[in-house]
């Protein structure tokens, strides 16, 4: 079987499974495209629809008098519940939508994260190293920082 056949049949298996399955593709495409609104949309369309499901699980267990099946119950995508949840709140939601607006797009922490990791290589390296000034020093020289220039001029008061 091709991975694809897999897929769309364990697509097939729960449509719980097939919703988040869908939702996960179209966030992830509003975030690539770094487009506000679709993915505005999807985040309160999720809402609604996990909504759904839950009634219609309620409703299997009141018609079987039993919980969902074995093969559909193992399948089990809490985390992603709990984690749209938690970006769909009042108080998250706005931000969230301002990291994948296109004007913020060019920010990232990656420099930051290199020069993190540079600086945890080099403690490990020199463990023990007795004087902080020196490993300050070495950090500097070692990321090839330059020295801020001091503003030479005097400023002189006039009375």
């Amino acid at each position: 079987m091709t991975d694809a056949q897999i897929v769309s049949e364990a697509l097939e298996l729960s449509e719980e499974l097939l919703l988040s399955h869908n939702v996960i593709h179209k966030l992830h495409r509003a975030i690539i495209c770094n487009d506000v609104l679709t993915l505005a949309r999807c985040l309160r369309a999720f809402k609604h629809s996990f909504k759904q499901v839950s009634v219609q699980k309620a409703q299997w267990t009141k018609k079987h008098g039993e919980a969902y099946p074995k093969n559909i119950k193992n399948i089990d995508n809490n985390h992603l519940i709990q984690t749209l949840n938690t970006l769909t709140t009042d108080k998250n939601l706005a931000h969230v939508l301002n990291a994948a607006n296109p004007k913020f797009a060019k920010y990232s922490n990656g420099p930051i994260e290199g020069i993190n990791r540079k600086i945890k290589l080099l403690r490990r390296l020199s463990f023990g190293m007795p004087n902080f000034t020196n490993m300050k020093k070495r950090i500097i020289l070692w990321l090839n920082f330059k020295p801020k220039k001091k503003n030479s001029k005097k400023i002189t008061l006039i009375s």
